[in-house]
């Protein structure tokens, strides 16, 4: 209940609650070296860095980074 309580009412997230807002398999583990991957790998995903281990991402952020994974539908198309 209480993790649902941050994903309402948070504007910034440590990696488990981005996997989760993300809806991402298994937020405590793969989902949250994903996050990991997607902000320090690849870039694609902005980032706090708070102390030495820990990465915080914000609300903003993440729907700016779900909205630049958008894939749009071919179905409109006619040949």
């Amino acid at each position: 209940l209480e993790s649902f309580l941050v994903l309402l009412k948070h504007d910034y997230f440590n990696e488990v609650e981005a996997a989760m807002f993300l809806r991402l398999e298994s937020p405590q583990t793969i989902g949250r070296d994903t996050v990991r991957n997607y902000a320090l790998r690849s870039k694609k995903l902005s980032f706090i860095k708070i102390g030495r281990t820990g990465l915080i991402f914000s609300r903003k952020d993440l729907e700016k980074f779900l909205e630049s994974q958008r894939s749009e539908c071919l179905r409109d198309l006619h040949y």
